[in-house]
């Protein structure tokens, strides 16, 4: 599993070039998996005070059509679901990589600390790689 660590709140146009390889390796695959049966491509799990960055990295993957799960493009379909059991089977069983933003905030979220043990217990069940971290800082 690689990492890529971002020292400050940079635009997504610059961290893909951070790790240009890494990300074209990454959209190749999703492209020619053309039959796949997950309903996305990626889940984007994030604290809500990285909202800024996250959404750049949502529209730049979406603009790439890579089929994203990020909680702004699916309001009208969390509207009155549960979320936590939803959130449970976004990340155990609809989407093909989890994408973590991981930043100070990340680490102490209720939210996200319910997203990262749902993905963890689907990278241990399936035995695969799934989770694909990007640090901002220490955390």
């Amino acid at each position: 599993r690689q990492k890529v660590k971002i020292k400050d709140h940079r635009t997504i146009i610059d961290v893909l070039q951070v790790d240009k390889l890494f990300v074209e390796k990454l959209i190749s695959d999703l492209r020619t998996d053309i039959v796949s049966e997950r309903e996305y491509d990626i889940v984007i799990c994030f604290a809500g005070e990285d909202r800024e960055f996250t959404e750049k990295l949502a529209v730049e993957l979406k603009n790439r059509r890579i089929k994203v799960f990020y909680d702004t493009f699916e309001q009208t379909e969390l509207w009155c679901k549960n979320l936590y059991d939803h959130l449970l089977y976004v990340y155990g069983k609809a989407t093909r990589y989890c994408i973590m933003i991981l930043f100070k905030y990340y680490a102490v979220e209720t939210w996200t600390k319910h997203d990262r043990k749902s993905a963890q217990a689907r990278v241990f069940r399936e035995k695969n790689e799934y989770i694909l971290p990007i640090r901002i800082d220490d955390t």
